[in-house]
């Protein structure tokens, strides 16, 4: 084998460990670029959930009216009258 053949053998060898690390290279950005979009799809999904869960949680608790007390008068044993002290809650409409 003469001095310029095993140069250019050489080279091919180099040259295909070049493409072989390309190729993984490819691979792993790849990959990256998948689980990238994985991650920010399932972000987004549960912000919308998240979202909703707090929209409904404060209708909830910011709507109605809440019980302060309850008062009845009690005549000969029964109830004959029922008086309930009640106010909006905190952020709902008076």
């Amino acid at each position: 084998m003469g001095r310029k053949t095993k140069y250019l053998a050489e080279r091919k060898n180099i040259a295909a460990i070049g493409i072989g690390a390309m190729i993984v290279f490819i691979a792993m950005v790849l990959v990256a670029g998948i689980a990238a979009s994985v991650l920010v799809q399932t972000s987004t999904t549960l912000e919308m959930q998240a979202l909703k869960t707090g929209s409904q949680t404060v209708n909830e608790v910011a709507s109605g009216v809440m019980v302060e007390g309850v008062e009845g008068y009690n005549e000969s044993g029964s109830l004959t009258k029922l008086a309930l002290e009640i106010k909006p809650r905190v952020g709902s409409a008076d």
